[in-house]
C-alpha cells in the first residue's frame, strides 16, 4: 500500500474489533468524520461498551457515536445518553438494528438544512414504487466491478463528489473493499465510457447489505442509472440469500431519496450530521427494505 493511501486510511478510519468484559464490538474510529461507528457488536454487557466508547470519543475529541443497536438494548443505550435516530428491520437477521447515536457536544446535534430535508420527504411521501423495470439506454452495459475498473471508479468518484465519508478516491481502497465484502455495480455508455456506479455493502454472516457510494456522470444523470444499478445489486444480493437491505441517503439529495422510494424502500428515520459528504457534515436520511 502507498504511503498516500496508508495516510488516508488512517485519516477514515477502518473497521476493527474491539473487546472486553463480556462484549465485542466491530468499530471504526474516524478522524475525517469526526465519529465512532459500531457496525455491530455482541454480548450482553452493553453499558461496558457504552461507556468505553463514549470515553474514547471525548478523548479524540469526535463529535457523535452511532451504533446499530439491537431492538432489546434500545433502553440500555438511551440511560447510557444515546437516542433513537432510525431503525433497520432484521439487521440482526431475526431482531431489527435501531441507530442509536451520542453526541458529545450541542453542535453535532444540530440539524443540517433541515427545512429542505424536510420538504424532500414531504414531496416523495406519496410517490408510489416503480412497477416497471428499468431500463438502460440503447448501447450501455452493466457489469459487476473488477481490478481494471478502479482508476476510472476513482475518477468518477472525484468527478461527483467533494468529499466522502470513506476514501473512494483511491484505486487501492476500492481494490481492498472488492477484496472484502463489497460489490460494486457499474454501468458503462457506447462510447466504454464509465457513466455510474454503486455498491454493496455485504455482512455474509447477518445477510445484510448497505447499498451506498452511488454516483452518475454529470451528462448520464436522468437517464435511470441508479434505478438500475440499485436493480441489478438487489438481485445479486437476493441470489446470495440476503434479506435486510439499508441505504443511508443525503438528506438534501430529491434524486437519491427519490431513487429509493419507488424501489419499494421505507424511510425510518434521519441520523443528524452523520458524515463528511460533498464538503461537509449533513444528515442522512436511511431507507430499507426486507427482500425473499
Amino acid at each position: 500500500m502507498s504511503i498516500s493511501s496508508l495516510k488516508l486510511e488512517n485519516e477514515h478510519g477502518n473497521f476493527k474489533i474491539i473487546r472486553g468484559r463480556n462484549y465485542a464490538a466491530k468499530v471504526k474510529y474516524s478522524d475525517f468524520n469526526q465519529r465512532i461507528t459500531v457496525k455491530s457488536y455482541w454480548g450482553k454487557n452493553v453499558f461496558s461498551l457504552g461507556k468505553r466508547l463514549k470515553s474514547e470519543a471525548k478523548r479524540k475529541n469526535y463529535g457523535k457515536i452511532w451504533v446499530k443497536a439491537k431492538t432489546s438494548d434500545k433502553n440500555k443505550f438511551i440511560r447510557l445518553g444515546f437516542k433513537s435516530e432510525a431503525e433497520i428491520p432484521n439487521f440482526y437477521r431475526t431482531e431489527d438494528a435501531i441507530i442509536m447515536s451520542y453526541y458529545v457536544n450541542e453542535k453535532r446535534s444540530l440539524h443540517f438544512n433541515k427545512e429542505k430535508a424536510e420538504e424532500i420527504i414531504e414531496k416523495i411521501t406519496n410517490l408510489e414504487p416503480k412497477n416497471k423495470r428499468p431500463e438502460l439506454n440503447d448501447g450501455w452495459n452493466f457489469k459487476l466491478a473488477e481490478s481494471s475498473d478502479l482508476d476510472e471508479m476513482a475518477q468518477l468518484y472525484k468527478q461527483v463528489f467533494d468529499s466522502y465519508p470513506n476514501p473512494i478516491f483511491d484505486p487501492e481502497y476500492l481494490y481492498k473493499t472488492m477484496q472484502e465484502n463489497l460489490v460494486y455495480g457499474l454501468i458503462y455508455d457506447n462510447n466504454n465510457n464509465l457513466v455510474a456506479t454503486a455498491s454493496a455493502d455485504t455482512d455474509p454472516e447477518l445477510k445484510n447489505a448497505e447499498m451506498t457510494d452511488f454516483a452518475t456522470a454529470p451528462e448520464a444523470r436522468g437517464q435511470g442509472a441508479a434505478s438500475y444499478l440499485l436493480m441489478e445489486l438487489e438481485e445479486e444480493l437476493a441470489e446470495r440469500n440476503y434479506q435486510s437491505l439499508y441505504t443511508i441517503a443525503r438528506s438534501i439529495s430529491y434524486s437519491m431519496n427519490k431513487v429509493f422510494k419507488q424501489a419499494g424502500y421505507e424511510y425510518t428515520g434521519k441520523m443528524i450530521k452523520n458524515c463528511h459528504i460533498g464538503g461537509k457534515l449533513e444528515d442522512m436520511n436511511l431507507w430499507c427494505k426486507v427482500i425473499d
